[in-house]
């Protein structure tokens, strides 16, 4: 699949055209400071309780065009650290989602990996047994199947409907296209119309 037209396109302007369910809490953020914008397919994964077994089974399954998201019920323990981190950019995946917590922040920044996760604990994860795998699961609030597309960088995290993903592109694009051709000046004359009329319809 041809992620390069996702990836152009930043979270703001996915997020105006696709319904505001489809974008992850505030919370989960770059775990680092990077400006990278990544697009990528995502591999859902669920945690048992403060075990991640589960994640390391999917890096081995995930490929250079996957984003790993990952739920868990955990904010006692890190679901990756340094280590991990190197493995996963070593493998040429495009990075992970993670609905909790990491360690090691100076050896994932060294790694290069994009990570996104909502804060750090210097408590790693067990890893005790797998699981079953699952199709898909709630991260950051947002229903995530296998096979989605997610848009993410330092604005957010976005997930396209894998069904759909033509269609908003396309809606995307033009969107995308619109606001690249509207100046700021045009840009406050449509600001100063629209107060204009909401204060006409307030007397009204």
């Amino acid at each position: 699949m041809n992620l390069e037209e996702y990836e152009k396109i930043c979270p703001t302007i996915w997020a105006d055209i696709l319904p505001e369910h489809q974008s992850l809490s505030y919370q989960i953020k770059p775990i680092y400071p990077f400006k990278k914008r990544v697009a990528g397919i995502a591999l859902p994964v669920k945690c048992s309780p403060d075990d991640i077994s589960m994640v390391h089974k999917a890096i081995y399954e995930a490929n250079d065009q996957s984003i790993i998201m990952v739920e868990t019920n955990s904010n006692k323990h890190a679901v990756i650290g340094g280590n991990v981190a190197q493995l996963i950019s070593e493998l040429m995946i495009k990075g992970i989602v993670v609905d909790g917590l990491v360690r090691d922040l100076k050896e994932i920044e060294e790694s290069g990996l994009c990570v996104f996760a909502k804060g750090n604990i210097p408590v790693a994860g067990k890893r005790k047994k797998l699981i079953d795998d699952v199709l898909s699961i709630n991260c950051g609030g947002v229903i995530v199947n296998k096979g989605d597309i997610v848009v993410a960088d330092f604005e957010g995290i976005v997930v396209i409907p894998y069904d759909k993903k033509n269609d908003y592109l396309k809606m995307a694009q033009e969107h995308n296209s619109k606001d690249q051709k509207t100046s700021f000046k045009d840009w406050k004359v449509k600001h100063k119309q629209m107060i204009q009329s909401l204060k006409s319809t307030k007397h009204d």
